[in-house]
C-alpha cells in the first residue's frame, strides 16, 4: 500500500511539472538579455550627456544581473564612479540613480 502510495506520488509530481512548463521556454531568455546589453552599450557609446550615461550604465548592470553578477557588479561601480566625479558640479540626479 505504500509502494502505491509513492509511486502515485512520484508519478503525480512530475506530471505537474510538466503541464506546467513548455519546451523550449525560457532557455531563450540570456540571449534576449544579451541583445538588451548590446543595444545600451551601443546607446552608451554614442550618450555624450554624464546623467545619460550613468543612467544607461545602470541599466546595463541591471540588464547582467540575470546572465553575470560580477559584470554587473562593475557596470555599477563605473556608474557610481562617474556619478562621484560629477556630483561635485550639477547632477545630483546621477547619483540617486546610481544609489537605486
Amino acid at each position: 500500500m505504500i509502494k502505491i502510495g509513492f509511486i502515485l506520488v512520484f508519478i503525480f509530481g512530475f506530471s505537474i511539472n510538466s503541464f506546467g512548463q513548455e519546451a523550449g521556454v525560457g532557455l531563450e531568455y540570456p540571449l534576449i538579455v544579451k541583445k538588451n546589453i548590446d543595444s545600451l552599450e551601443n546607446l552608451l557609446e554614442k550618450a555624450e550627456e554624464d546623467t545619460t550615461q550613468i543612467i544607461l550604465l545602470n541599466l546595463i548592470s541591471r540588464q547582467y544581473r540575470v546572465i553575470d553578477e560580477y559584470q554587473s557588479f562593475i557596470k555599477a561601480l563605473e556608474a557610481l564612479e562617474k556619478a562621484e566625479r560629477i556630483v561635485l558640479g550639477n547632477s545630483v540626479r546621477g547619483f540617486r540613480e546610481c544609489i537605486y
